[in-house]
């Protein structure tokens, strides 16, 4: 067990190290979870005017970036995981947040919100199974 004097060193160094006061500056992040449905028709503008530079037309990739539609990828990933990449980017891909993929033109809280509800309509449908599987994967 550490003591409360060791906890308070590391939370010191950890802050020290990694803390960023000042990313923002005087932005304000929009909120982690979406206040309202989105749109996935206008999200599919939105996606055009913000992502499709880099991701492709049809967000099947581009010369910046890959894919952002792969199925696999989208029946893994929840609606919040899409819109918390939005808003932080993939700085570890050089992916830019919500204000700097059109610079001096950040994405609005509903763009946000629209993008990832484009996203989401992008996923495949799930596939029941047409016969009873058992337990060892094979249908009855």
């Amino acid at each position: 067990m550490l003591t409360d004097e060791q906890v308070n060193a590391i939370i010191r160094g950890i802050r020290q190290r990694w803390s960023k006061p000042d990313a923002l500056g005087s932005d304000v992040a929009p909120p982690y979870a979406a206040k309202s449905p989105g749109n996935a028709t206008h999200g599919l503008a939105v996606y055009g005017t913000y992502c499709a530079s880099c991701h492709g037309p049809d967000g099947n990739g581009g010369e910046k970036a890959g894919s952002i539609v792969k199925h696999a990828y989208l029946a893994l990933i929840t609606d919040q995981g899409l819109r918390t990449i939005v808003i932080t980017g993939r700085p570890d891909f050089n992916a830019p947040d919500w204000r700097n993929n059109v610079p001096g033109h950040p994405m609005t809280e509903q763009d946000i919100t629209d993008v990832v509800a484009w996203l989401a309509s992008q996923r495949p449908a799930l596939q029941q199974p047409s016969a009873p599987v058992s337990a060892t994967g094979g249908a009855h």
